[in-house]
C-alpha cells in the first residue's frame, strides 16, 4: 500500500488529467496504479460520492467510428448511427467533472490530498 506521500503524484495526475480533458478513463489511469487499484478505486468513489465527478460510459462504434455517452452500463448497445449492436468490449468507464467549483476548492485546501487519502 502507498503512502499518502506517495500517492499526491497519482492524484495530480488525476487532476491534471481533469485539467486537459473533457473526461479521463480509468484504463488511461492504469499505468499510475497497477499495484494499488483498490486505493485509486476508493479515491474516485470518494470523488463521486462528493460530486466532484460523474461516472459515465463511453460507447465507440467499431463499425462506424461514432461515439456517444451513456448513463449507464450495458451488455448490448445499439449505435444510434449506423444501428450495429455492439457488445460492452466497446464500452469504456470514464470520469467527467460534475462540480469544477467544489473540485477548485477542495485543491486549495492545504491538506486537501491528506482529506482526500484519509
Amino acid at each position: 500500500m502507498l503512502s499518502n506521500e506517495q500517492w499526491k503524484p497519482i492524484i495530480y495526475k488525476i487532476l491534471q488529467r481533469f485539467k486537459y480533458n473533457d473526461y479521463i478513463t480509468v484504463s488511461g489511469l492504469f499505468p499510475y496504479v497497477v499495484k494499488n487499484w483498490i486505493t485509486l478505486t476508493k479515491i474516485l468513489d470518494f470523488m463521486e460520492n462528493e460530486k466532484l465527478i460523474k461516472k459515465l460510459y463511453l460507447f465507440e462504434c467499431p463499425v462506424c467510428n461514432f461515439n456517444e455517452i451513456l448513463d449507464k452500463e450495458e451488455k448490448f448497445h445499439e449505435c444510434q448511427n449506423c444501428g450495429s449492436s455492439i457488445n460492452n468490449d466497446n464500452i469504456k468507464t470514464i470520469f467527467v467533472i460534475n462540480n469544477k467549483t467544489e473540485l477548485e476548492k477542495l485543491k486549495k485546501k492545504v491538506n486537501w490530498l491528506d482529506y482526500l487519502l484519509n
